[in-house]
């Protein structure tokens, strides 16, 4: 919080900082240890503090302009709708989660399908390691990798059955995994974040956000160069746990009552596994750490574009003549 000034006078001083709140701007009030009836008021946000002195000189000038005094029902209206926004996402979180992605989150399609294409995939291709025999297996990891390995090896170039018109391989590495314990992480959050998504975006929207997040994190890890941890020879669908997680981050930010927040843990689990990676050689886990970065970054973009998006059957009609 920042200091703005002090006003003399109860009623004058929540005048000033109910039309501070009409102008978005958030204050806190203290008593003036000096004075029994002289206050100051502290700004909260400091990127507002310009708008507020302004505002505060203002008010100073002309305390008795009568938009001060009409101020205070107009604010006494945004605190009772923050109240009633606040007081609802905490009773939907105590029950389990907001009421409008119940009736979806035990059978979200979409998710479903992903974690079902993701495990086929995987077991076909033995964990991206077919042995010779394996004709389907070996067919699944050339095809489906963001690269042909043997193009790459000749020509050096990470893009090279993409420019070939492969556009598939921008999308098809997250359905392939390396190990046993990759898929199962992968899947399970996969699972546990998708269905919420899912079923508060809905099932086209979350479709589309998921290609929007593979695609982008696939391209940042398959075609940086080496030295910034890029590598087309990666698999797994990380990238995309990362993006929804990022999601869901920012917007629970914004809208509480449209989408549960993440548990603190979660949090510090999730980003201690995005630094750990980019360790490297000093003891990190081999891992595709370009695509977590990038899906964590696509992701927060998506869920803060989305901060302030309402479903249309939850936005009030006026009544016609209204």
């Amino acid at each position: 919080m920042r200091f703005l000034g002090t006003i003399e006078g109860q009623k004058s001083t929540e005048a000033l900082v109910a039309f501070l709140l009409t102008e978005g701007i958030s204050a806190h009030v203290e008593k003036s240890q000096d004075s029994l009836d002289r206050w100051e008021v502290w700004v909260r946000e400091e990127e507002k503090l310009a708008d507020a002195r302004g505002t505060y000189e203002q008010f100073l000038a002309n305390p008795s302009d009568p938009r001060y005094a009409a101020a205070l029902g107009k604010a006494r209206e945004i605190r009772e709708e923050r109240e009633a926004r606040a007081k609802a996402a905490r009773d939907r979180i105590q029950s389990g989660g907001p009421s409008v992605f119940r009736p979806a989150a035990s059978n979200p399609p979409f998710t479903r399908i992903l974690v079902i294409l993701c495990t086929l995939v995987t077991l076909f291709s033995e964990f991206s390691s077919p042995s010779p025999g394996n004709r389907l297996g070996n067919m699944i990891v050339d095809e489906l990798k963001f690269v042909d390995m043997r193009d790459y090896a000749k020509s050096g170039d990470a893009a090279i059955s993409i420019k070939q018109g492969e556009g598939w391989r921008l999308l098809t590495p997250v359905f392939l995994h390396g190990n046993p314990l990759h898929l199962i992480l992968n899947v399970l959050m996969l699972f546990f974040l998708g269905r919420i998504v899912e079923s508060v975006e809905g099932t086209s929207r979350f479709g589309w956000m998921f290609l929007l997040i593979a695609i982008g994190s696939n391209l940042l890890q398959g075609l940086m160069p080496k030295e910034w941890f890029g590598s087309p020879n990666f698999v797994g669908i990380s990238g995309v746990v990362y993006g929804l997680f990022g999601f869901m981050w920012i917007k629970s930010t914004y809208r509480p009552d449209r989408i549960p927040q993440l548990s603190p843990l979660s949090i510090v689990f999730l980003l201690a596994w995005l630094a750990i990676g980019f360790l490297g050689d000093s003891g990190g886990a081999p891992m595709a750490n370009l695509s977590h970065l990038g899906g964590l970054l696509i992701g927060m973009g998506l869920g803060w574009l989305g901060r302030d998006w309402i479903p249309p059957s939850t936005v009030r009609r006026r009544p016609p003549g209204a």
